[in-house]
């Protein structure tokens, strides 16, 4: 019970953070809106022996447009980007702490037709967002999660269009926030 209650308040917090940060990247002036090409965002979750990293990228940076792909080169870029997103250890590189990639799960679905798509278009025509997102999760198991000390993110080395990663992360001491780019690419979490 005590963990599923830290587990919620680790998100809130987390939620609060982010929240915070972007009112006051509004207030200053540096974004307009969330959506923002060349700006991913990255969240983190550290609590017990879990590690959770959340990427969110505009789907132009990754793959080069934001709509359906719907040639075969297209898809085939799609593609593409999601298997080297699912190769961890070449987005990420986490320094002590033990820690295994149990699971990873990459969404490319607002830019490859599903064959529920033609039905789901039917019914929300009307909404049109000219703007996608890849959004990449990463759960890990960290055997000695006090010893997790650093995470450097290698995303730039995916893309030279991702310019800045805004990363948040909540564990059960800290919490922080930075923006990363090729040349300061490493969250210190002690």
């Amino acid at each position: 019970m005590r963990g599923n209650c830290f587990t919620y308040k680790l998100i809130i917090a987390l939620l609060f953070l982010s929240v915070t940060h972007l009112c006051s990247m509004a207030a200053e002036g540096t974004i307009v809106n969330t959506h923002a090409h060349g700006l991913s965002e990255m969240n983190i979750a550290i609590e017990n022996q879990k590690l959770v990293i959340e990427l969110i990228s505009p789907a132009i940076d990754l793959v080069g447009f934001e709509h359906k792909a719907k040639t075969k080169k297209s898809i085939n870029r799609v593609k593409k980007v999601g298997k080297r997103l699912s190769k961890h250890n070449e987005m990420f590189s986490l320094s002590g702490g033990n820690c295994q990639l149990n699971s990873s799960f990459i969404d490319v679905s607002s830019l490859i037709n599903t064959p529920d798509d033609h039905q789901h278009h039917q019914e929300h025509s009307h909404k049109k967002n000219p703007h996608s997102e890849v959004v990449a999760n990463y759960d890990y198991h960290c055997e000695k999660v006090s010893e997790l000390s650093s995470i450097t993110v290698k995303v730039f080395q995916l893309s030279t269009s991702v310019k800045e990663v805004q990363a948040v992360w909540v564990t059960e001491m800290y919490q922080g926030a930075e923006r990363l780019n090729a040349n300061n690419n490493v969250i210190n979490l002690r």
